[in-house]
């Protein structure tokens, strides 16, 4: 009877420790997997912002492409300002685009020229109409 109980001991603890290996094995396995998996998280949440990103850019891009064609047909623009007036035939422009996509936003600014009759002007004016400068801000 003791030998008998000395077996079933030994069995117990050998599948005990078989038990406890296999244990490990999984634990070791969801933790890599739940690091893989978080990993490629943060990379698909990085594409995503970089998208977002570019669509607010050419989205504020194209504000400001129709701030400019209102301002070239007379209209007023409530993203503009006039920063001199004073240039003979000339009137300068700073424009401001914002747009938002998914909560992230873009803000672009530019120096947009409107030269108007030139032939009264001395010395002449050496500009080219449209826009002069272009600045992305953060």
């Amino acid at each position: 009877m003791e030998n008998i109980y000395k077996t079933t001991r030994a069995r117990l603890n050998e599948q005990g420790m078989v038990l406890v290996i296999v244990m490990l094995f999984l634990l070791i396995t969801s933790l890599l997997a739940l690091s893989l998996l978080n990993g490629s998280l943060l990379e698909t949440k990085m594409s995503s912002y970089y998208q977002d990103k570019v669509r607010a850019f050419y989205l504020a891009e194209d504000y400001l492409a129709q701030y400019e064609q209102e301002i070239l047909a007379g209209r007023e623009v409530a993203g503009a300002k006039i920063i001199d007036a004073g240039v003979c035939g000339a009137t300068f422009y700073q424009i401001t685009a914002n747009a938002k996509h998914n909560a992230v936003v873009s803000k672009l600014q530019s120096t947009f020229v409107k030269v108007d009759d030139t032939a009264h002007c001395d010395p002449k004016l050496n500009v080219m109409p449209g826009r002069q400068s272009f600045l992305v801000v953060e």
